[in-house]
């Protein structure tokens, strides 16, 4: 009888082991569970942040160029005028004065609207400028260079609005 005591003693305590084991093995899948829901609440978390992000950046964009349609209409005007003011050199009439204060105030709303416009000096950049003619030159120093500007070109907030025509210099063969 003791030896079915032992046994049963030995057998209940294998049974407390095998328990023990199985508990231990449901801790650790549950202790995997709460990591794995923690690292997908983390990347649900990130890409809702970067979403909130993207939509302020998309917004603050779309506030900063819903003119540009306007402005590309009005800045031929803007150029028309100016070019009266050019032709018209240094004469005092009164209707020219009125002109070159237009010009002086329609420069001053396009600048805070943030448009600017397109330096052509020096190296012709194909990023901001368009030729639309050829100078035949012999000075390899003046080969790509600006000749000079047709129409005047505009950046709306570093972005291209309209670009410049110019004339570039090309080396003669």
């Amino acid at each position: 009888m003791k030896k079915n005591n032992l046994e049963e003693a030995n057998l209940s305590n294998e049974e407390q082991d095998i328990d023990l084991t199985t508990k231990s093995d449901q801790s650790t899948l549950s202790d995997q569970s709460t990591l794995d829901f923690e690292a997908k609440y983390k990347r649900a978390l990130a890409d809702y942040q970067n979403l909130q992000k993207q939509t302020v950046r998309e917004r603050i964009e779309t506030i900063q160029y819903a003119n540009a349609g306007l402005l590309s209409d009005l800045l031929p005007i803007y150029n028309n005028l100016k070019m009266v003011v050019t032709e018209a050199g240094a004469s005092t009439d009164a209707w020219l004065e009125g002109v070159r204060l237009v010009v002086k105030q329609f420069k001053e709303i396009i600048t805070v609207a943030g448009v600017a416009e397109i330096d052509t000096s020096g190296i012709f950049d194909h990023n901001t400028m368009e030729a639309i003619g050829e100078e035949v030159t012999e000075d390899e120093k003046l080969d790509e260079a600006v000749f000079k500007e047709v129409m005047p070109g505009y950046l709306l907030n570093n972005k291209l609005l309209i670009p410049a025509k110019v004339v570039v210099y090309k080396l003669k063969k």
